[in-house]
Parts: C-alpha cells; sequence; structure tokens
C-alpha cells in the first residue's frame, strides 16, 4: 500500500509523470505521490491502534524505508514525531490532524 513509484505508474499508463500528476490532481485534488505518502502514512497508523508489533517493523512492511522518511511523514501528517504521536494519541487511535494536506 503505498509502495508504487509515480514513475512506474506513468510506464504502465503510456503516460507522462506531468500528464498523470495533472489528470490526478484536477479529479483527486492532490498529486500521485501525496496520495502514496498519506496513503502510506494511514496504513501505519491504521495498524498502530491495537497491534502488538513495534511501529518500526509495521512502518517497514508498509514502505518506510528509513526512520527519517517515518519522522518525516508524522511530523508532517500528524504535527509530532512517532514516539510523541503513540504518547499522545486518543484511544480510537484517530489523533492525526488531515485538515492540512500540503500540495
Amino acid at each position: 500500500m503505498g509502495n508504487l513509484r509515480v514513475d512506474d505508474l506513468c510506464s504502465e499508463l503510456g503516460v507522462s509523470r506531468k500528464h498523470l500528476n495533472t489528470v490526478y490532481k484536477s479529479a483527486a485534488g492532490l498529486s500521485p505521490k501525496m496520495y502514496a505518502r498519506l496513503t502510506r502514512f494511514r496504513a501505519v497508523v491504521d495498524c498502530l491502534h491495537g497491534s502488538e508489533e513495534p511501529w518500526v517493523g509495521i512502518a517497514a512492511d508498509r514502505g518506510y524505508f528509513d526512520q527519517a522518511h517515518l519522522i518525516r511523514d508524522f511530523k508532517q501528517f500528524a504535527g509530532e514525531a512517532p514516539n510523541s504521536f503513540l504518547k499522545s494519541r486518543g484511544p480510537d487511535g484517530e489523533s492525526v490532524n488531515f485538515a492540512e494536506v500540503p500540495d
């Protein structure tokens, strides 16, 4: 989930990256890359709720290649680092602010 590279998708569809970006953004309101990042992030957050598996393993299974990559997305989408998020999230696991999604 969220692991398909945009360039691979462009090749599969036979379109340029710019064309895919324009069409996707007009239909979905965000770029394919941003959608992939949000999907990957959301998959991690969903698995953290009620899971006994360490978040590092969950993140790696969902396409995060290193800690900096994971922390960047957490800070951008949740407003805090992963450890802070785990400590402060609500019992429903929905303590993520999705209100401000960058372009």
